[in-house]
């Protein structure tokens, strides 16, 4: 039997006290830190930005310089990909850790919001810890966490190893609340996360699902026309129930809209279901003036929008996109599917997707004026290249290499000690044979530069800023069309603050790669750990059969805030590695499968592979030197795997040419 559920609009009214209304909430109880941005390394100070991610969260309101006053609550999260950090400028961080311990939430509230009478419930659900051992997540691990409203501590509960709700009521007189600015402050105060090498390791995190604060009234008097008007919660899903609460005078005449009508003076409160986006306005009278409030529900007509896979290959192209929406809404996913509403049954569905590229699924959801919208990213993995060769290992640790030599040394350098270049074996004309690969870990002491003659530098800094990898090609690998895929994963960044003789945070850096001189990456003001992916051609940076080399250099960064241009940071590396492969099949390598051209006509036509969602750039040439755009931005064919495009040549000999965007 199909059970099929649908949303129905209603309206209770029922006055009680005693009801909760809620100031603030960041995320959805929902078991998942989706609400979120992923956590940056390091811990700026106070005040941080409201328009940045980092350790401080702010609603509307008005602070002290420098914030100012904020119209807009800050985003908690950022649609571009929560999950990369160094992806994303903005955001609520997720988590609490070792390294980044302190989240710190700022908001405002009103004379009446700290009356003595009245009472706080904060409440916070703590999920997802986890610790590194080096290698891979060791588990759960154990976790201290600590909770300060305005500097008191309300919360300190310690040794967590598991999903973990916290649930404080607290008066205005303990907690030190004020008419204006507050702060809580969520901190990982500690934590034994243990590895086979530090049995008292504390290297862990845990992450927060959602944080929510709501005040008791009930005992609070007003003797003006409205005092306060909020809601339990901001949104719901359609038909959800939310508590709307007001603080009013006894002596006036309140109503709110929506067919709510009139209510009670003094301390009230209404349950709504709304199907919608709803605004409800109250309106209170005393004594001739007259006072309005208020406040948004919104309705989310989106419960979910995900993949059963997020890599995809040429072997294993397909992907199911599945759904949960509102019954009553309409549905649609771009690119190139359209509407879906005859494949959803009962609010649920699915369909199968084949990728041939990196691609964003956006699924909208609309119900009358409401619009939600949720996206799916999936990866598109080319699985035939050859690995070449790999220093250190993808474990977000540098425990690998050796710390960083003072000063710079020019190429070529040596292959038996540690400087800026490292060798892979083999025959190069500047240092001779090499006959087995350098040593990359010298296990003497690995903080210790001056005590390590070998090992490779773990970082690139302001003083010694250049680090060379020299490996070996042969001839089938430095083929021209071959193609390469290199990684590696930039970490721990840091700037020395003299006046605190302390590491300073993060700090921003400029990092540039080069493969044999030519520019393969360039990355500006890195704030975070950064993954770097690129592929490009043996051409492209004129690969050679015998020694090529691939050079880091960190080529600038304002790494103290109150120096600006004084750079004296550092940025290390987690891992690098190398593979390759022929051009068959690859995005690199793509041709144009068909070609037409009509003599007497001058009309040409190409046809080439293509996924929806792609766009390409078409030029002509008459000499294959110089090159006209006649299309920026073409779109692929929405449906198949080939796409057409079709153009007037002149009559002189003309060479045409599509580039994938």
């Amino acid at each position: 039997m199909k059970v099929q559920i649908f949303w129905i609009a209603a309206l209770l009214i029922g006055q009680a006290n005693g009801q909760l209304r809620e100031l603030w909430h960041l995320g959805q109880n929902d078991g998942n830190a989706n609400d979120f941005t992923q956590e940056l390394a390091g811990s700026p100070p106070e005040p941080g930005s409201p328009t940045k991610r980092d350790d401080d969260y702010y609603f509307a309101g008005t602070y002290p310089d420098p914030i100012g006053t904020l119209v807009a609550d800050e985003r908690t999260d950022d649609p571009i990909d929560p999950s990369n950090a160094s992806a994303n400028p903005v955001g609520f961080e997720r988590a609490v850790t070792s390294g980044s311990p302190n989240n710190r939430i700022h908001f405002n509230l009103s004379a009446s919001e700290v009356d003595p009478n009245a009472s706080y419930q904060f409440t916070m659900n703590l999920f997802g810890g986890g610790y590194w051992t080096g290698s891979a997540n060791g588990g759960w691990g154990t976790h201290d966490v600590q909770v300060y409203f305005n500097g008191n501590l309300i919360n300190e509960s310690t040794g967590i190893t598991a999903d973990f709700a916290i649930s404080e009521t607290l008066s205005p007189a303990v907690v030190g609340a004020v008419a204006g600015p507050n702060k809580i402050e969520i901190v990982r105060s500690g934590g034994i996360n243990p590895t086979a090498t530090n049995p008292n390791a504390v290297n862990g995190w845990i992450v927060m699902d959602n944080i929510v604060l709501e005040i008791d009234e009930t005992n609070v008097a007003c003797t003006e026309a409205l005092c306060n008007f909020g809601s339990s919660v901001g949104s719901v899903a359609p038909g959800g129930a939310v508590n709307l609460s007001w603080l009013t005078s006894a002596d006036a005449t309140v109503s709110i809209d929506n067919g709510i009508g009139s209510v009670t003076a003094g301390n009230g409160s209404v349950t709504v279901n709304p199907a919608v986006t709803t605004t409800y306005t109250i309106t209170s009278i005393l004594a001739g003036d007259t006072m309005t409030d208020e406040v948004t529900v919104t309705v989310n007509h989106l419960n979910s929008f995900s993949s059963d896979v997020t890599d995809v290959t040429p072997t294993n192209p397909n992907a199911t996109l599945s759904w949960s929406v509102d019954p009553a809404s309409s549905v649609s996913i771009e690119p190139g599917i359209g509407n879906v509403d005859t494949l959803t049954t009962g609010g649920f569905g699915s369909i199968q997707v084949t990728a041939a590229a990196d691609i964003t699924y956006t699924i909208t959801v609309t119900a009358g004026a409401d619009v939600n919208t949720g996206t799916v990213s999936l990866d598109f993995e080319y699985d035939d290249y050859e690995f070449l060769w790999q220093l250190g290992v993808e474990d977000d640790s540098t425990g690998e290499f050796n710390q960083e030599l003072a000063g710079s040394n020019p190429p070529p350098g040596s292959a038996t000690v540690r400087d800026d270049d490292y060798y892979f074996a083999g025959f190069y004309p500047t240092v001779g044979i090499v006959a087995a690969d350098e040593t990359v870990t010298d296990p003497v002491d690995q903080s210790n530069a001056s005590g390590n003659p070998v090992g490779m530098e773990r970082s690139v800094t302001s003083g010694a800023p250049e680090s060379r990898i020299h490996f070996m090609l042969n001839g089938a690998q430095a083929t021209p069309s071959n193609e390469y895929r290199f990684e590696m994963t930039l970490m721990a960044g840091g700037w020395w603050n003299a006046a605190t003789s302390a590491n300073g945070g993060y700090g921003i850096h400029d990092v540039e790669i080069t493969f044999n001189g030519v520019s393969i990456y360039n990355g500006t003001e890195i704030r975070a750990n950064t993954d770097v992916r690129e592929h490009f051609t043996a051409e492209s940076v004129n690969a050679v059969a015998g020694e090529n080399v691939i050079e880091i250099v960190r080529t600038g960064g304002d790494s103290d805030p109150a120096n600006p241009g004084v750079s004296n940071g550092w940025i290390q590396f987690d891992y690098f590695s190398l593979e390759s492969r022929t051009s068959t099949a690859s995005p690199l390598g793509f041709q144009i499968s068909a070609f037409s051209h009509n003599a007497s006509g001058g009309g040409t036509s190409v046809t080439f592979p293509s996924a929806p969602g792609q766009t390409f750039r078409i030029e002509t040439s008459l000499d294959l030197d110089d090159w006209t755009e006649v299309e920026s931005s073409l779109p692929a064919n929405a449906t198949g795997s080939e796409t057409t495009y079709s153009l007037n040549q002149p009559g002189a000999k003309s060479f045409i040419r599509v580039i994938r965007n």
